[in-house]
């Protein structure tokens, strides 16, 4: 598609009265109002995994306005062999999705830990042997795929 056929399609979709302009208007007003009112959401987490005290963020997650899923707050290690479930999101991805959060271990020396999201919205972690805490301040991804 050329830049001038882009123009004439972009021209033909713009409201043609002052009342399609109102109704647009109405409808911007109504998506802000939604995107301010996301609120960041609480994650149960499974496995002995618990957040890590009060100073610190709790496990939560956030989407955003363009489908894109953010978590925060640090986590105390449960179970840490790889594959461990340690929360499930209400969102599912369309494809298995392969990330990444920073621990810090036992023995007082930081880690990348590899984070799986997978289709059923199972959250697995991977390379955590001997992880002390979690950081899930990295960790998103879009759900539009």
């Amino acid at each position: 598609m050329t830049a001038i056929t882009q123009l004439a399609t972009i021209e033909r979709n713009l409201p043609k009265s002052q009342a399609d302009w109102d109704r647009l208007f109405v409808e911007f007003l109504q998506w802000q109002r939604t995107i301010q009112g996301m609120q960041w959401q609480p994650i149960t987490l499974q496995n002995g995994w618990t957040a890590y005290g009060a100073t610190y963020a709790p496990p939560q997650y956030y989407v955003d306005a363009s489908g894109r899923l953010f978590c925060r707050g640090l986590l105390s290690a449960g179970t840490v062999t790889d594959g461990t479930v340690i929360f499930t999101l209400p969102f599912t991805p369309s494809y298995r999705v392969l990330t990444f959060g920073q621990g810090y271990t036992t023995t007082t020396t930081y880690q990348p830990v590899r984070i799986d999201v997978l289709q059923n919205g199972n959250v697995e972690v991977y390379n955590a042997a001997s992880l002390a805490w979690l950081s899930l301040d990295q960790f998103n991804f879009s759900l539009i795929q």
